[in-house]
């Protein structure tokens, strides 16, 4: 008998190394994918964020509510304009003082109390 001289390895690509590869790569772009939908719609509908989002736009709101209807304004130079100070005056020609400040601690401040609570 004749043996026959068959190498180990062949010089090609075979057609289950290809399906193979295209499997694997399948699952791991699927898996990517998967995991950065998640990631991106957990912090596009996170409650903090847009409580705290919503809470600087009505801070925002009554800042500018108040300084439109302020006759005076005086920035406190001290602390990198850390103080606002806004005169109004009523319908009698009282005037009426309020403060605008702002910490680390507390956030904004009107007259050293917090807003909107």
């Amino acid at each position: 008998m004749k043996r026959l001289n068959i190498s180990k390895w062949q010089p090609g690509l075979m057609i289950i190394e290809m399906v193979t590869t295209i499997v694997v790569s399948g699952i791991l772009i699927l898996g990517l994918g998967l995991s950065m939908r998640t990631i991106l719609f957990h912090y596009q509908d996170d409650t903090v964020l847009n409580e705290v989002r919503q809470y600087g736009n009505n801070v925002m709101r009554e800042i500018m509510k108040e300084i439109s209807l302020s006759r005076f304004i005086n920035f406190d130079h001290t602390y990198n304009f850390l103080r606002i100070d806004l005169t109004k005056y009523d319908d009698f020609g009282n005037p009426t003082n309020t403060s605008i400040t702002a910490n680390a601690i507390d956030g904004i401040l009107f007259n050293y109390k917090i807003p909107l609570k």
